[in-house]
């Protein structure tokens, strides 16, 4: 089994890859390229990239714990990452763990696929009917009704991300 992550440890990545590329991502699209990851890996490799919950709000799939991290820059660039996240336990910084190469290729990939990608384009995609954000968020066919639920990572599954 591959070694699993926090989301901040594939937010920070995928943020410092992205400025590397000239393409600085808002918080919006790393939450979308953090869900896409994350599907990514449950299709290719079988298991979670990162174990932190992704839930259904207005603008699509969000990490919290990253969101709230990231919350400062509006819809601004992210110009740095964080280096430390909090660890839980009485607030314990701990720093952000180097991902591995399998998964700094899939970050990659994903990366790739997407960076180019306005923000609200990657809203659209999250938000296709029948897909894994969709099912939750609008539960029972209302419309908002799962919002901040968590979304399944049976559904992330069967994401359609092409």
């Amino acid at each position: 089994m591959a070694r699993q992550y926090r989301a901040a440890d594939v937010a920070a990545y995928t943020i410092a890859a992205a400025i590397e590329l000239g393409k600085p991502v808002s918080n919006l699209q790393l939450q979308k390229i953090l869900f896409f990851c994350q599907c990514t890996n449950l299709q290719h490799n079988g298991d979670v990239l990162f174990s932190d919950d992704i839930v259904a709000w207005q603008y699509g799939p969000v990490v919290r714990s990253v969101y709230n991290t990231y919350s400062y820059r509006g819809a601004s660039p992210i110009r740095r990452a964080a280096k430390y996240v909090s660890g839980g336990l009485f607030d314990k910084l701990v720093p952000i763990a180097e991902l591995d190469a399998s998964a700094r290729r899939l970050a990659n990939d994903v990366l790739e696929q997407w960076i180019h990608e306005p923000a609200w384009n990657l809203v659209r995609k999250t938000h296709e009917p029948g897909g894994a954000w969709d099912k939750v968020y609008n539960e029972g066919g209302i419309e908002g009704s799962g919002y901040g639920n968590v979304i399944p990572v049976s559904l992330m599954r069967l994401e359609r991300l092409a």
